[in-house]
């Protein structure tokens, strides 16, 4: 087993190797000051992408609409005002090469204002909307990268319909469409692609910094020049992290919230984020320290034909002493070379075989608030498959996590959390999700056979419970479970609290899935008129996100909002054959939002 001395913190990328990490590597420019390094090495100013643009009026009563996804058709009909006229203010491609005709100075991706857009519309007369985005670069079949609107369903278009599509040929649905300017950003698709996590702090903070200019800019062109309000939407997740609410990301979406609601006149400012779809991942595992010396172990199963690296992070409770106070080995499937050794704090563990580096352990001190430290083991395991012949090969099977308590109290509780590997639509399949495999998790219930659905005398440490979006574990962002229409209960997949931060669950919850039999809610794919459904507490969260808007456009706000919902839950709202039963807060927060006036191209049930 070879040592290496580590620095104060570090990240992976997703072949384990060693990178600069998001907590230590992401400079506070502040959101006010954008300049950021990109991949590339070129410096881009976001405030300086979006300079000029429309100068139609906008009411001061608008509420602003801000989308961070992939794949998002801005040229689809659900988001104009007209046959050639778009409510998208702003588009930013981040990925895609700046190119001269009809586009802005970017230095990094490709930015699109409203005149650009209408532009584009009135030369292909709003129909040939793959043309458009093969004219902007969007679409480019001579690449062979991922291209999400090269497909009929894209995610940021379904997202973005459900939180702010409306049929401008309907009078009434384009009295409010005109209230609800729309800034979209597109993140890079090897972001989107990559599941380790390590650069996403930087790409949303040039995201949520390109938002609040933008937002400011149209202040501008109102009545009165007041800030609008803002939303944003963000449906992303992943399953590792600290869950205290003080990741990178969730540091970077509290500035930008903060910041936006110190401007004149304290505008309002929300951003929306899904409670997450690992509740039934066998992702999360507790353990409950024990004496001095107590080992607890974990089988932890990576699957074959895993193409990228697999991750496991262990979090220790918070703390002011900089003693090590529990030490982590790791052992192979049956078959492997046997290496025992434990991990010593500041170093890393490499697991060999046959002079190939196979897993290596990372353990450090992280600096969390306040001056205080959390202990953090990560666990990076090479992957089982490869197209390169010569590239070695980790062996798929049960791994073994051992974690012996060398300082800790007794009854101390570990967190264990597997980083999400799946490989999303779109793109060549690479990884595969690993997970927990411990014969105490219960599958199914006893007395019927069906999938659990909560997390009640769970007998194990792998765990339901604490299976939140680790993007959502802070305190300011409105976090959005999913659940049934046809029975108020929540998706089988929908993540639950608590959270290390306190947090006891979402918010509150929102229309994921029709019925067992109707998966899915349907909206807008990639081009005009196509519906398609996806599902997922991604799509749950726009539909707060579109109710919001109505409600702060009304002048109210987000506590008068959550009242509603809670008021409305607490009366037993009506289902397709009864009232829904007891809302479950872990998992369903203040209670569950119904859309009555929800478009029916949206929905398949009659309530």
């Amino acid at each position: 087993m070879h040592v290496t001395v580590l620095a104060d913190d570090i990240g992976f990328d997703r072949l384990g190797r060693m990178t600069a990490d998001s907590d230590v590597a992401l400079t506070d420019f502040g959101l006010g000051l954008p300049p950021a390094a990109y991949a590339n090495g070129t410096v881009a100013d976001p405030a300086r992408a979006i300079r000029g643009g429309s100068r139609t009026p906008l009411r001061d009563d608008c509420v602003v609409m801000a989308i961070i996804d992939d794949g998002i058709g801005f040229a689809n009909e659900r988001f104009r005002s007209g046959p050639t006229s778009t409510r998208v203010e702003c588009f930013w491609d981040m990925r895609v090469p700046p190119k001269d005709a009809g586009s802005v100075d970017a230095v990094v991706g490709r930015v699109l204002r409203r005149d650009d857009i209408d532009e584009l519309l009135t030369r292909f007369q709003g129909e040939e909307e793959e043309l458009i985005y093969r004219d902007c670069g969007i679409i480019d079949p001579s690449d062979d990268r991922r291209q999400q609107t090269r497909f009929r369903n894209s995610h940021g278009t379904h997202v973005l319909d459900v939180a702010a599509g409306y049929d401008y040929r309907n009078a009434e649905e384009r009295e409010v469409a005109v209230r609800r300017p729309i800034i979209a950003v597109q993140l890079p698709s090897e972001l989107i692609a990559e599941r380790s996590d390590a650069f996403t702090a930087q790409w949303l903070k040039l995201a949520l910094s390109m938002i609040r200019h933008r937002a400011m800019e149209l202040a501008e062109r109102t009545e009165t020049g007041v800030y609008l309000p803002v939303i944003v939407n963000f449906s992303f997740g992943t399953f590792a992290g600290p869950h205290d609410g003080d990741s990178a990301i969730e540091r970077t979406i509290q500035a930008f919230i903060e910041d936006y609601r110190a401007l004149p006149g304290n505008p309002k400012c929300e951003v929306v984020i899904p409670a997450g779809n690992g509740f039934q991942s066998q992702s999360v595992a507790k353990l409950l320290m024990g004496a001095k010396d107590e080992t607890h172990e974990l089988p932890w199963r990576v699957q074959p034909d895993d193409k990228t690296a697999s991750f496991v992070q262990i979090w220790l409770p918070d703390s002011d002493d900089g003693e090590q106070q529990v030490a982590v080995a790791l052992r192979p499937p049956v078959g492997g070379p046997a290496q025992d050794d434990w991990t010593v704090l500041g170093q890393a563990l490499e697991w060999q075989a046959e002079g190939h580096v196979m897993a290596r352990l990372y353990h450090q001190k992280v600096p969390r608030k306040n001056g205080r430290t959390r202990e953090r083991v990560v666990i990076a395991i090479h992957a089982t498959a490869s197209d390169d012949e010569h590239r070695p090969c980790c062996p798929a099977g049960v791994w073994t996590v051992r974690v012996r308590n060398l300082r800790l109290k007794a009854n101390a509780v570990v967190d264990v959390r597997i980083q999400r590997d799946d490989s999303l639509m779109g793109q060549r399949p690479t990884g595969r999700q690993s997970y927990f495999d411990h014969p105490a998790y219960d599958h199914y219930e006893d007395d019927n056979g069906r999938v659990r659905n909560h997390s009640c005398r769970e007998r194990g440490p792998v765990t339901r419970r604490s299976t939140f979006n680790s993007y959502a574990t802070g305190l300011l962002p409105i976090v959005v479970g999913g659940y049934r229409r046809s029975d108020g209960t929540p998706a089988l997949y929908s993540g639950s609290g608590p959270t290390t931060s306190g947090r006891p669950g979402p918010t509150v919850s929102a229309v994921c899935e029709e019925s067992p039999a109707h998966p899915g809610v349907l909206a807008s794919g990639t081009y005009s008129g196509s519906t398609l459904r996806q599902n997922g507490t991604s799509v749950a969260a726009p539909a707060v996100a579109r109710e919001l808007a109505r409600y702060i456009e009304a002048g109210g706000c987000r506590s008068w909002f959550l009242d509603q919902v809670t008021c409305a839950d607490g009366a037993g709202l009506p289902s397709p054959q009864t009232s829904y039963g007891k809302v479950q807060p872990a998992r369903q927060g203040a209670g569950r939002l119904q859309m009555p006036d929800q478009p029916l191209h949206r929905r398949r049930l009659e309530t």
